[in-house]
């Protein structure tokens, strides 16, 4: 899968409440694309630790401010 296939299946799956496959696929997705702002931003909301939010919240704002 590609950056956007797996944004899309993270984003997928947070809607339908499956945050631990969301977590895993939106992961994958900044790792195989860092400089992508969505995946990052979707990141933040299936992800439990406000430090890690607020961090994905940050790459946002630097890739696309």
């Amino acid at each position: 899968m590609n950056a956007d296939e797996l944004v899309a299946a993270g984003v997928t799956a947070l809607k339908q409440g499956n945050r631990a496959e969301a977590k895993k696929l939106l992961a994958q997705a900044v790792r195989v694309a860092p400089r992508d702002s969505a995946g990052w931003l979707w990141l933040s909301g299936a992800l439990d630790s406000r430090d890690e939010q607020r961090y994905c919240l940050e790459k946002v704002l630097q890739l696309d401010p």
